[in-house]
């Protein structure tokens, strides 16, 4: 449609043409990490819209958090044709404590299912919500049941003519499912408090990254 915005792939694209006009000295490992990372995530999305199962890029992707590698991958849902989609960006890290960080950043749709801050002029809103598992690894067939979760957040990015998809179902049905491993909401990061009061239409790949 005529609000449809960049792709993740495009925008990516742009981000690492960037990079790759810089010289070594101007690449700290801050940038190179998030380089590989946007790589990453853009070689995902390609498998997600792809023949590839959902099984088979969800136990591909389960395999790399649990070797405690940092992974981001597309994230929100498609629409049928006739209603919008929305992008987001969904992050993996275990941090120093060994405990699973599950991290949904957004710009738009369905913020009003994050923390929200009032200011004096407008109520703002934090990019950031994010779900604590504290030990994985000690959870019975905890691959299994990671690469489950990781596939019920892929599946509405597939275009499925018998299943609509909206910020209340991510928010309310699939995101809650994270209990199935122990997880649990927690306050956003710190140091990754970005406030929005939300994006224009058909901005959303690129205001996520």
């Amino acid at each position: 449609t005529k609000l449809q915005g960049k792709t993740f792939e495009d925008t990516i694209a742009l981000f690492t043409s960037y990079v790759d006009t810089l010289n070594d000295s101007e690449k700290n490992s801050e940038l190179k990490a998030l380089s590989e990372d946007l790589n990453y995530l853009r070689a995902i999305n390609g498998d997600i819209n792809s023949s590839k199962s959902v099984a088979e890029i969800s136990q591909t992707i389960a395999q790399k958090i649990l070797r405690k590698e940092r992974v981001l991958i597309s994230g929100g849902w498609a629409g049928k044709p006739g209603e919008p989609g929305h992008a987001l960006i969904y992050c993996f890290e275990t941090n120093e404590a060994g405990q699973l960080l599950f991290k949904i950043y957004n710009s738009g749709a369905g913020l009003n299912f994050h923390k929200i801050i009032s200011e004096v002029d407008k109520e703002r809103y934090c990019a950031v919500q994010q779900f604590c598992i504290e030990n994985i690894t000690a959870q019975e067939n905890h691959q299994k049941k990671l690469a489950w979760f990781l596939s019920e957040l892929i599946k509405p990015q597939q275009r499925d003519e018998t299943q609509s998809y909206n910020e209340n179902v991510l928010y309310q049905k699939i995101f809650p499912k994270i209990a199935y491993l122990d997880g649990d909401l927690i306050a956003p990061p710190e140091g990754e408090m970005t406030l929005t009061a939300g994006q224009r239409s058909g901005t959303c790949a690129e205001k996520v990254l």
